[in-house]
């Protein structure tokens, strides 16, 4: 008679995250990716925010899921009223490994939890200030929180980032410990080459209208090519926050651009991913700054759009060039000239043309979910 193999239970791991989740932010996208790959590994918990008062507790297949309302509208007393209900779970519960994404909760991980992982996908020293600029004149604060980052980054067993502009950052910053880049990856199910577009040459824009995102740069520079050209149109399709949603259709009115711009908000990702296949060309105008080159990113949207066979009118920043194909011709940042001759360009490119499979076969080899899980979790078993 033989004996049945005994499974052993999956170490327990808490991935705590100071974000809404579910939502339609790129960010809740990537905290589902991670989520594919860890619960394959561990026995999950998360701990992340709700929009509604209250702790909530549900199950996504194997993952516990924690919610909780904070219905507290300054963002650095709701950061710390979160880490405070994280610290105040983990002293009614323990777990052997940790996965995060800020310092924000980190801070309160690293003391409790013997194996950390620090995902860097942004810094609130770096990305705070451009959404709170009366910051820019409180530089005690922004010392302080510099210095906590510190602590997390020091104290975290491993480092993931998705760029190597933010591995750079990071060395910078004084980190020795290994640091594993893990560019995002797309859902090559929801963007792939097609052959159907709109009737009107289609540009558009995906995300979110944070000031990093140069979304007014892209309005002034088109405002005369969407005037004049009866067969263009520009489609926003922007999520997050309404204040600066608001501030856009403002600044669409006032450039006399309302009626050329179809503004989608708050999609689903099926929704934004169809409209991004129908279109001509994907729009990425990255702002120079703190943010995007020193700090680095791996700016999704692009990745997307290159999925979807589009071509892509970017700046020419090492974020961008590290992740289009080899030869991409991309805009000096921030020139209004070099950006308009560059859509010019790309407006002439014929929708059926070889080159938009070759972008969307190269994204897809190179920068789809499936790619990105296996780059994580090879980091996540080398560790075990």
């Amino acid at each position: 008679m033989t004996r049945k193999k005994e499974s052993h239970p999956k170490p327990r791991l808490l991935f705590a995250s100071f974000d809404l989740f579910p939502s339609v932010k790129g960010a809740s996208q990537h905290i589902a990716a991670d989520l594919e790959v860890l619960e394959r590994l561990f026995d999950v918990t998360l701990f992340s925010l709700r929009n509604r008062p209250g702790i909530e507790v549900t199950y996504r297949g194997t993952v516990r899921h924690i919610r909780v309302g904070l219905q507290v509208p300054n963002y650095l007393e709701r950061a710390l009223a979160f880490r405070g209900a994280l610290r105040q779970f983990l002293s009614e519960e323990s777990f052997e490994t940790a996965y995060f994404r800020s310092p924000w909760e980190g801070a309160v991980l690293v003391e409790h939890i013997p194996r950390t992982y620090f995902e860097v996908n942004a810094l609130p020293s770096i990305e705070l200030p451009y959404h709170f600029p009366d910051l820019n004149r409180n530089e005690r604060l922004i010392e302080k929180i510099r210095r906590e980052e510190q602590e997390v980054l020091e104290r975290s067993e491993r480092i993931i980032c998705v760029s190597s502009v933010t591995e750079r950052f990071l060395r910078r910053r004084g980190v020795r410990k290994e640091i594993a880049v893990v560019p995002n990856g797309f859902d090559t199910e929801l963007f792939f080459h097609q052959k159907e577009k709109f009737e009107k040459k289609t540009l558009i824009y995906t995300g979110t209208l944070s000031p990093w995102q140069g979304v007014d740069f892209l309005l002034t520079s088109l405002r005369n090519p969407l005037r004049t050209r009866s067969d263009c149109q520009l489609i926003l399709a922007v999520s997050g926050n309404k204040r600066f949603v608001r501030a856009y259709e403002v600044l669409a009115r006032r450039l006399k651009l309302r009626e050329h711009i179809r503004f989608e908000k708050n999609l689903e990702p099926y929704q934004a991913a169809a409209l991004v296949r129908k279109s001509h060309i994907g729009l990425a105008c990255l702002r120079r700054g703190r943010r995007n080159e020193e700090q680095g990113c791996s700016p999704i949207k692009i990745l997307e759009y290159l999925g979807a066979g589009l071509p892509v009118a970017a700046p020419d920043l090492p974020v961008v060039r590290e992740i289009v194909p080899e030869g991409t011709e991309l805009y000096r940042p921030e020139r209004k000239r070099s950006f308009l001759a560059l859509v010019e360009r790309l407006l002439e490119e014929p929708a059926e043309s070889r080159k938009r499979r070759i972008r969307a076969e190269y994204a897809a080899k190179h920068f789809s979910k499936k790619r990105y899980a296996a780059r994580l979790e090879h980091v996540l078993l080398c560790d075990r």
